[in-house]
């Protein structure tokens, strides 16, 4: 048995080298194969169509090599203008802006929580233990608030006035009468004309005239117009009749005429022919109050601040609207 073993064993060894052989060149078989692979990747690679918004060349590029001597001032232009116009930098600032206040108050639930601790200090550990006793302390307690702005700071509410009207319109009729010879009368192209003022504005719902007859047996006929109606006129006749004139409204202050020939036949006429003229009107009747509306315009709330003086920006004095022909007028001490 002793000649036999190194046999053995020189076979075993044999075999174990020959293993290793087979495996170093599989190995070094698969290194040769991949050699170049990875370096070729990466210089094959095109970030811009792998990474979403890519530049080759940022804005920022210029600034890889650091600032020179000439100082930052490029820098902080650029970023400067980053901040007010980029994308980021507007949502920062909207943040910013839009975030709501922290309002410092003693009655906060943490500060109010606190003091509950304290007040109930003796219930909790107060004379709980040996070494625990009431002992009376004297302290000063320190608050800190941080203000966002300065409390002083004066900022303006405007007030405006305006003058309004209120109340209600009804309707009246009013009757106005007119004797045309005791009026004055001018003589235009062989006319007599007569102008009438009127004193109201509104709608004629009746017309009526009348006159006398002026000669017992001489006929005398003439027309007269009269708001632009023809009306048949005769010395030897009298009249008493109603009429639909062709102008159906008056206003007022605007002037409606009476006419006739000054000389008919024979007869001239001194005036204007004896005539009773009697409009019925239908007018409008306003009853109106004028009063005040303020408005107002404040850039803050009103409860965070207290008022401390008032100034008139606009002086008072009196103000008219008009309505309906009407003229309403108000005082004001101040109008803004």
């Amino acid at each position: 048995m002793k000649r036999i073993l190194p046999l053995i064993l020189a076979l075993v060894a044999g075999m174990a080298q020959a293993d290793s052989n087979s495996d170093y060149r599989a190995g070094s078989d698969f290194a040769h194969q991949i050699k170049g692979q990875g370096s070729s990747s990466i210089q094959g690679f095109k970030p811009q169509e792998s990474i979403p918004g890519y530049n080759a060349n940022p804005d920022e590029t210029k600034y890889y090599g650091g600032v020179t001597a000439g100082g930052d001032g490029g820098l902080k232009n650029d970023g400067t203008t980053e901040w007010a116009t980029g994308e980021t930098g507007k949502t920062i600032t909207e943040s910013f802006m839009n975030k709501p206040k922290d309002i410092l108050s003693p009655d906060a639930p943490f500060i109010q929580t606190g003091r509950d601790v304290v007040n109930r200090a003796d219930s909790i550990v107060g004379n709980t233990g040996q070494q625990c006793s009431a002992q009376e302390i004297s302290r000063s307690e320190y608050t800190n608030y941080t203000c966002e702005r300065d409390l002083q700071v004066e900022q303006y509410c405007t007030r405006t006035a305006r003058m309004e009207l209120q109340g209600s319109t009804t309707w009246e009729t009013r009757t106005l009468e007119y004797e045309m010879s005791q009026l004055p009368a001018r003589e235009v192209n062989g006319q007599y004309v007569v102008s009438i003022t009127s004193p109201v504005t509104g709608e004629i719902v009746d017309a009526h005239y009348s006159w006398s007859r002026t000669y017992l047996q001489k006929s005398v006929p003439m027309t007269i117009t009269v708001l632009g109606t023809p009306l048949s006129w005769n010395a030897k006749y009298s009249a008493d009749a109603s009429f639909t004139p062709v102008q159906k409204t008056l206003t007022a202050g605007v002037a409606f005429t009476s006419s006739h020939p000054v000389r008919v036949g024979n007869t001239k006429f001194k005036r204007h022919t004896a005539m009773k003229l009697r409009l019925v009107v239908r007018v409008k009747k306003a009853s109106y109050t004028p009063y005040v509306v303020w408005s107002e315009s404040c850039p803050f709330s009103k409860e965070l601040g207290k008022l401390t003086k008032t100034e008139c920006t606009e002086a008072g004095g009196n103000r008219t609207l008009v309505k309906d022909g009407q003229s309403y007028s108000m005082y004001q001490s101040c109008w803004a």
